[in-house]
């Protein structure tokens, strides 16, 4: 009795398939028949296209800026190439720029002690 002969369900689209057409998946880490193989190309495309995603959001989110109006505290986010002269909500010119980061809160935990 030959590979050939012998058959498998394949543990991706559950086909059964001939023993001589299954391969080893590492991306998977399962026993697959070799036309689910041949589609992990896709699977690494959707992986790539995820971590493109990410990388894009938290490029777009390091171009933001944070405000705060002083007359009606009023927050809001711009870009930073863009120039921001008044609060949209109430017109006034009197704007601070919201630092939220780690460096900001150790910054003022030391005026404190």
């Amino acid at each position: 009795m030959g590979d050939s002969e012998l058959s498998v369900i394949c543990r991706v689209c559950q086909r059964k398939v001939s023993m001589d057409r299954v391969r080893f998946d590492e991306v998977r880490k399962l026993y697959v028949c070799d036309n689910c193989f041949n589609s992990n190309h896709g699977f690494d495309e959707r992986n790539s296209f995820v971590g493109e995603a990410e990388r894009s959001v938290k490029s777009l989110k390091d171009s933001l800026v944070k405000y705060t109006c002083v007359k009606c505290r009023y927050h809001f986010v711009r870009q930073k190439n863009k120039e921001i002269s008044s609060c949209p909500y109430c017109g006034s010119d009197k704007l601070e720029i919201l630092d939220t980061g780690a460096s900001k809160i150790i910054e003022e935990s030391h005026k404190f002690f």
